[in-house]
């Protein structure tokens, strides 16, 4: 085995949302990777896509059967309430339903095809709890405040509502418990391959500098910029960003138990009204391509469409008020499959068109990487006697007590400290 420098870190992860955080956690806690380190560009974990997400862990039922993004959101999904539950962490395990709400009246017999069209794909994915319910008043023993012209639905069991933002930093706490180094405002400007030492170096917009064995990127929508400065030469992907907007209900206890979502198609999921752990029911979220990588606009006329979209499939939101809207950007690409590429060569690998899934999927995006690096990168130094420590998150109960108490929009996490919550979903539930 080659001796590491001391001055070299082993892994060097690129990029400080749910995907990095989870590959950071996997390689430390599970493969146990010594001295692993991530660089987040931003002052705040989860500032970007990860930060403006659904909060909805799903079964990829939009997803092509056999692609890896299936596979690996099932895989994540197995081992998730396991996840959850150890760390203490609030869920709901409420399952959702599928219709098509916009054409529920007159002849379903189009309607009765979509609908057989998702359960024999789930089944084939082996999503085999997923049934289709033919008749209005069953849906309506689910959720009786849906719309009534509904007459037939999927009822996908495995669909659990989370909060967003405290499962990435979960992973990011597990991590630097057991060793890993966190640090934040590292924005990557540059990164050169010295191939005679088999070493990455790494420079922040500030001057700072890293080297690494290994460098993985996950730097969500700018995954093609960064995949083509590691090669030398231009992805075979193209990054295009993929806005969603959402728009929050006030708290409405009790209107609506499972995620309701449309038909999906290859382009979306599609639109999504669910409530939230905290009870604010959620109408979202649009797919609009845009060329702006960093800013998503909200649009009146838009939410006013997911206002009325809200209203159809629940008539009782007509009266409720929104408290929040929101928009964030997914990183899709040119490609409709998740992008692991690993250069055994330049010794990198590069996580991409992680566009809608990745904290669904997060957890088996972790232990997909890990297998990856570690099939082919002998060198590693792993601390395989290593006692794996875990301290789980207070109840949720407590983290709103001390946001609201504070009111600096922060609360402190284990072996982090002080973080700024950077998720709506989260913000408007812990607030008042």
């Amino acid at each position: 085995m080659a001796t590491i420098q001391p001055n070299v870190t082993q892994v060097l992860v690129i990029g400080g949302g749910v995907v990095g955080l989870t590959i950071l956690r996997t390689l430390t806690c599970d493969v146990k990777i010594k001295g692993v380190v991530l660089v987040e560009g931003e002052e705040n974990l989860c500032s970007h896509a990860s930060g403006h997400n659904s909060g909805i862990a799903c079964t990829g039922v939009d997803a092509p059967v056999g692609s890896l993004e299936r596979g690996l959101v099932r895989e994540s999904m197995a081992n998730m309430r396991p996840w959850l539950d150890k760390m203490n962490l609030p869920y709901r395990a409420v399952g959702s339903l599928v219709a098509d709400w916009e054409e529920s009246e007159g002849d379903n017999t189009s309607v009765m095809k979509k609908l057989s069209a998702v359960v024999e794909e789930s089944h084939i994915a082996g999503d085999c709890d997923v049934v289709l319910i033919h008749d209005r008043e069953s849906i309506l023993k689910l959720e009786p405040h849906v719309n009534k012209a509904v007459s037939a639905a999927v009822h996908i069991k495995g669909e659990t509502v989370v909060d967003p933002w405290l499962i990435p930093m979960s992973y990011a706490s597990h991590a630097v418990e057991n060793g890993a180094i966190i640090k934040r405002g590292f924005q990557v400007t540059e990164v050169s391959f010295d191939s005679s030492s088999g070493v990455w170096k790494v420079t922040s917009k500030s001057g700072e500098v890293h080297f690494a064995k290994i460098v993985v990127s996950c730097v969500g929508n700018w995954g093609d910029e960064m995949f083509g400065k590691l090669k030398g030469k231009p992805a075979h992907f193209v990054n295009k960003p993929r806005k969603g907007q959402y728009t929050l209900f006030e708290r409405t206890e009790g209107m609506l138990k499972r995620p309701l979502q449309p038909v999906p198609t290859d382009f979306t999921k599609g639109v999504f009204v669910f409530s939230t752990l905290y009870d604010n029911i959620v109408c979202g979220p649009t797919a609009e391509v845009q060329e702006n990588r960093l800013v998503a606009e909200l649009d009146e006329a838009t939410l006013g469409v997911l206002k009325e979209t809200g209203v159809v499939r629940v008539p009782g939101l007509v009266d409720k008020k929104i408290v929040r809207s929101y928009a964030g950007l997914r990183p899709a690409t040119s490609e409709r499959d998740y992008q692991f590429q690993l250069d055994a060569k330049r010794n990198f690998l590069s996580v991409a068109s992680i566009r809608s899934t990745g904290l669904t999927a997060s957890l088996g995006i972790g232990r997909h990487a890990a297998s990856l690096l570690s099939s082919v990168f002998d060198f590693l130094e792993v601390e395989k006697e290593k006692e794996i420590r875990t301290t789980s998150f207070k109840d949720v109960g407590e983290f709103i007590k001390e946001f609201r108490e504070r009111g600096d929009g922060k609360v402190e996490i284990p072996f982090l400290g002080e973080c700024v919550v950077t998720h709506p979903i989260t913000q408007t539930g812990w607030g008042l």
